[in-house]
């Protein structure tokens, strides 16, 4: 069984960082991946656009909406798995 590892930051928080402390965060995030690289538990990984590049869609009663940008609407944070 495999899982996706899906983080999420908030993007003006991110801004707001100066560099030190991002570089602090990086470095955190890099340990991270090499504790599940040594761990025979990685198979890779890539950031994501930001999220005003986003396209949201949605499937309900059989009907498709799509909404580019950020969903107005609260999401859940989960973790996505596959077999």
């Amino acid at each position: 069984m495999k899982y996706a590892l899906l983080l999420y930051a908030d993007e003006a928080a991110w801004d707001d960082l100066d560099p030190e402390a991002q570089g602090a965060v990086m470095a955190q995030h890099e340990a991270a991946t090499q504790a599940m690289q040594a761990a025979g538990a990685y198979v890779g990984g890539e950031a994501l656009s930001l999220t005003n590049t986003a396209r949201t869609l949605r499937l309900r009663d059989g009907s498709r909406s799509s909404q580019m940008g950020r969903s107005s609407r609260p999401r859940r944070r989960s973790a996505a798995s596959t077999s």
